[in-house]
């Protein structure tokens, strides 16, 4: 099997052509628990499978919309699309110049092509007069073939006009327009005459001005661009991590909602604005403010990466959301250390090497005890401390080590890393805990409820720690976040030993900061030599 080149969702197994798109995770049990659908288009020709395409998207999005309770992406765009009386002139004038290049000529020396010829030339005649009568006051309706062609404008493109409204005769009298300067056209043509103008304003400047505008207009024009499939050709191209992917999704779904539709060639500079100033204003839970990272990091970042997937796929002419910021307040004064003070770091220290209730689970038990512990002498993140496996931790040269590594679950680079542990983490026995053990430390995968990757268990853990350490063991300054407290502490200590910038960003899993220091390995010799460098933590009494 292999894909077409040029057509995304399009795949070849031997001669026939398939339609071919991932499953996101959060709709796979509507799927069957498929990551895949494979449909054939029951076709090897490549005209006919792109036509047969659309119905089988479509399809696709309808039933990811159901297992959403939201409505299909096609719905919403073609339901509720009315276009621009601009607009409506560039497809008419688009439609005219396709008619012109259908134009040809008669074979003078074939009597039936002469004939038929006469024929057609008295019927253009008897058309051209008809159109021409159906634009005066006098008449009340279009003839029928100017009718179709509007109905069949709008089908094609998904435009929604009231037949009552002024748009929908706007479009009728611009078909007449240039239905009556075709057919003027091929007289001329059929009769030897040279081409001249018509009274239908379909002439040959106003063609070129046209041309020239609708060029300017770009991808603003054409059919529907669902938000949502460039959203997923974004998870599809960038492969963000699981978290990300959640959190862009429901952002992407916000914007939708708010725009009433989600036709990304419809999306203005202003619609993203508007949007921005809603969620700074009401757009939290219960119609509260959200702050200005929020809006910044989250939500704004989400639109424009969505709408940047267009651009760089060619569907979309720019992305309007790129030049809108938050302009918001500065922030408050910082009044403490972003990482945890001696006595705060004391405290969560201690607590772990209490007992813990009877009711915890095992996974939950063994979390309190030496999570903390290993985020304190690692300065990495708790969700990667968390999804370590008994596995992952590894006597290598005679240095135990743990290995964090994308295979557990996830780490924020995508890439995995080998770091020594602290002695005084051999000293109170962590690789003595896992020797007997095999997979996850701190949660039993028997016990997963179907979460998506976006929710794993190992997250779960780590919000079971942060509520312990706010509520139990009393660290409720908001200065400080509970878990990650550790992260900015591990930065402070390896600053005031002297640790090299290399190793520690290493340790930490931060990405190199120069181009040199992405080359080479990292031995766990050398993590060891840093991470000795940190002093023991001395509880005292």
């Amino acid at each position: 099997m292999k894909g077409v080149r040029g057509h995304r969702y399009l795949a070849r197994r031997g001669d026939r052509l398939y339609y071919r798109r991932s499953v996101p995770d959060d709709v796979r049990l509507a799927f069957g628990g498929s990551g895949e659908v494979w449909k054939s288009l029951k076709t090897s020709e490549l005209a006919v499978a792109r036509t047969r395409l659309q119905k089988a998207n479509e399809a696709f999005e309808t039933r990811v919309a159901v297992a959403r309770k939201e409505v299909a992406p096609a719905k919403i765009a073609t339901a509720i699309y009315e276009p621009t009386k601009r607009e409506i002139e560039v497809q008419v004038l688009s439609a005219f110049k396709n008619r012109l290049m259908r134009l040809r000529g008669v074979n003078k020396q074939d009597p039936k092509q002469i004939a038929a010829a006469r024929i057609r030339l008295e019927d253009l005649k008897a058309f051209r007069r008809a159109v021409q009568g159906s634009r005066g006051l006098e008449s009340d309706s279009a003839p029928l073939d100017v009718y179709w062609q509007g109905e069949a404008l709008c089908d094609r493109l998904g435009w929604s006009l009231d037949h009552q409204g002024e748009k929908w005769h706007t479009l009728l009298d611009m078909v007449a327009r240039s239905q009556i300067e075709v057919a003027e056209r091929e007289i001329q043509f059929l009769e030897g005459r040279p081409a001249t103008v018509c009274d239908s304003g379909f002439g040959p400047e106003e063609l070129l001005r046209n041309e020239r505008e609708e060029a300017d207009c770009g991808a603003t024009f054409g059919p529907p661009v669902s938000l949502s499939t460039l959203f997923e050709e974004y998870q599809l191209e960038r492969k963000p991590s699981p978290a990300t992917v959640k959190s862009f999704r429901a952002k992407v779904r916000s914007f939708i909602v708010f725009l009433g539709h989600e036709d990304a060639r419809r999306v203005t500079k202003r619609d993203v604005a508007l949007w921005r100033d809603h969620l700074l204003s009401e757009g939290g839970a219960a119609g509260k403010p959200l702050n200005v990272k929020t809006v910044r990091e989250t939500y704004l970042s989400a639109i424009k990466t969505t709408l940047a997937t267009g651009v760089g796929s060619g569907q979309l002419q720019e992305n309007v959301a790129s030049g809108v910021s938050v302009a918001g307040k500065k922030r408050a004064p910082k009044l403490r250390p972003n990482g945890f003070t001696d006595s705060e770091a004391k405290a969560i220290l201690k607590a772990t090497l209490a007992e813990h209730r009877t009711s915890l689970s095992d996974g939950r038990r063994l979390a309190r005890r030496w999570l903390p512990w290993l985020c304190a002498y690692t300065g990495s993140r708790v969700d990667e401390m968390a999804q370590l496996r008994a596995e992952d931790v590894e006597l290598i040269d005679d240095i135990w080590t743990i290995r964090i590594t994308p295979e557990a679950g996830g780490t924020k680079d995508g890439s995995a890393r080998v770091v020594a542990l602290h002695p005084h983490l051999v000293d109170q026995g962590f690789p003595e805990l896992t020797r007997a053990r095999r997979g996850p430390i701190f949660y039993d995968p028997a016990l997963a409820r179907g979460g998506s990757s976006a929710n794993r268990q190992s997250k779960k853990v780590g919000e079971h720690v942060a509520r312990w350490v706010r509520g139990e063991v009393g660290v409720t300054d908001r200065g400080v976040r509970p878990n990650h407290g550790w992260r900015h502490r591990f930065k402070t200590l390896a600053r005031d030993c002297r640790m090299v910038p290399e190793i520690r960003d290493y340790i930490q899993g931060h990405v190199p900061r120069t181009e040199g220091e992405a080359y080479g390995d990292t031995s766990p010799k050398a993590t060891l030599t840093e991470i000795e460098r940190i002093p023991w933590f001395d509880l005292g009494h």
